[in-house]
């Protein structure tokens, strides 16, 4: 579990960080009975995911796709206190926000978080576009993260694990505050792993082209710079094993730089003889190795990615702030109808979520609706640059963390006074999940 934090930011499948206690895998049941203890599946992705392509025309597809989509965001509507919508601009909730006016014979309110006073950013300019299209009123979330210190320590609490999507510190800011006029919302989370919406997958598609230039070198400069990202890419296709290339396509973390080189020499050892970071995705490999490649990949963000990190980040972080978020592409009919189209029908080229967007043509415009994904980004490597370098630092450097999992203190020391100055080998990403880990560590140490 630590090996797999130090790569992905979480642990996955049944393992935890707490010796002696393991997760109940999704789809799974525990019975006692007698005495006795019992642990058995009662539903997997495979059950509805064809290994061979339906046959179905692309306007029957968007079809289907409206109608189990409006069926349900009508049900999930339902509830004894109003529901809303959180609304980012972007072609997930934008779907979600389109159903709910089809379906719902009540006013709606659509809410946009507004970081900063930033009234000028692309989401918010988006969002306005689309409730004007849809005719919703829209209201804007003003958050202001000058209190950003105690939504870090709240969130590390409220994961119980170590745990470093940054994202639900800026969902969970927006839950809060929308807190004191609803409790219930919808949002978009699981539409990329039901219509393709990765970079991965676009990969995947091109992983012929890819491949041939496996042989180019690797230049590794700044961390995430387009140089070190398109190195890290050409690594992942250089690897000849599925489950390695499926690794490397879901982390900032590169084998020429692993994050066990932060530990000390004696505890990476150690690692390396006992852990296997990229266990889960070698089982995923085994598991769906009768699927084509983008197959694979889209079965593996389901029940690794989605189940481990996603759900668990919009559980946690609404439900910190009081607030129940529904997430009805996850609708159980919803999932049977995006697992029965075919892979081309949902990416082509570098359009990304094809069939999703076309079921908004006619209501959206669509310089809104084929805009480039822009993603929920999160300045997490400015924070620890700036507002939060001494809280992180301090955290980081702790003698009982750095003993008990054995890390380095003078590598951990450079790779913060490094990152301040916007240098050094290591990425915000690394340092962000040490961090995260470190204030973890405090917590449930108290």
């Amino acid at each position: 579990s630590f090996n797999e934090y130090l790569w992905f930011g979480n642990s996955y499948e049944d393992r935890s960080i707490y010796a002696d206690i393991k997760q109940l895998l999704p789809g799974h049941c525990l019975i006692i009975q007698d005495g006795e203890l019992s642990i058995y599946p009662w539903w997997k992705p495979e059950d509805w995911y064809p290994s061979s392509p339906r046959s179905i025309s692309f306007q029957e597809s968007v079809t289907s796709v409206r109608d189990s989509l409006d069926q349900a965001v009508a049900r999930q509507l339902v509830a004894d206190v109003p529901v809303s919508l959180f609304l980012s601009g972007g072609i997930d909730s934008t779907a979600i926000a389109a159903s709910a006016t089809r379906v719902s014979k009540k006013p709606l309110v659509a809410y946009t978080a507004c970081f900063d006073g930033n009234m000028n950013s692309d989401d918010i300019i988006n969002a306005a576009q689309i409730t004007k299209a849809l005719g919703l009123q829209h209201s804007i979330l003003d958050i202001n993260q000058t209190n950003i210190h105690d939504a870090v320590y709240k969130m590390a609490i409220s994961h119980d694990e170590p745990f470093s999507d940054a994202a639900n510190i800026p969902l969970y800011l927006m839950s809060d505050s929308y807190s004191s006029v609803g409790k219930v919302v919808l949002q978009g989370d699981g539409g990329d792993e039901m219509f393709a919406g990765y970079r991965q997958y676009t990969f995947l598609t091109f992983r012929r082209i890819l491949h041939f230039l496996r042989f180019l070198p690797s230049f590794y400069t700044k961390p995430g710079s387009l140089i070190s990202r398109f190195s890290r890419i050409l690594d992942a296709f250089r690897s000849k094993n599925s489950a390695t290339r499926m690794s490397l396509l879901l982390t900032m973390e590169t084998l020429h730089q692993p994050p066990e080189s932060l530990l000390t020499c004696e505890r990476r050892f150690q690692l390396s003889k006992s852990c296997d970071p990229f266990l889960a995705y070698r089982n995923a490999a085994t598991r769906f190795s009768s699927y084509t490649e983008i197959d694979k990949m889209l079965l593996t963000d389901v029940i690794l990615q989605l189940a481990s990190q996603f759900l668990p980040k919009v559980d946690r972080a609404s439900m910190s702030a009081g607030v129940e978020a529904r997430v009805p592409f996850l609708d159980e009919n919803v999932i049977k109808t995006a697992f029965s189209i075919p892979v081309n029908q949902k990416t082509k080229a570098f359009t990304r979520k094809l069939i999703l967007r076309k079921t908004l043509e006619g209501v959206i415009p669509k310089e809104t609706i084929y805009q480039p994904k822009s993603g929920f980004g999160v300045p997490y490597g400015r924070w620890l640059r700036t507002s939060l370098f001494d809280m992180a630092y301090s955290f980081s450097l702790d003698s009982h963390f750095i003993d008990t999992f054995g890390f380095s203190r003078n590598k951990i020391q450079k790779a913060f006074i490094e990152l301040k100055k916007g240098e050094g080998q290591y990425s915000s990403f690394t340092l962000w999940k040490i961090f995260q880990l470190a204030l973890w560590s405090s917590i449930y140490r108290e």
